[in-house]
């Protein structure tokens, strides 16, 4: 399993439909195409922490 497998099943699991993560990724990654490393590795620390309420 990659990285990003990882990622998409970590926000799977937090109630985030597969295609909705996807989709995510890709506008992030068309908007910063020069850091896509860096937002991966953000979006993957992002999810990794518990779960945030927003008011």
């Amino acid at each position: 399993m990659t990285d990003l497998d990882s990622l998409i099943d970590r926000a799977a699991a937090m109630g985030w439909n597969r295609r909705e993560v996807i989709a995510a990724l890709a506008d992030l990654l068309d908007a910063e195409p020069e850091d896509a490393d860096g937002l991966l590795r953000t979006m993957a620390d992002y999810v990794s922490q518990p779960a945030r309420h927003v008011a």
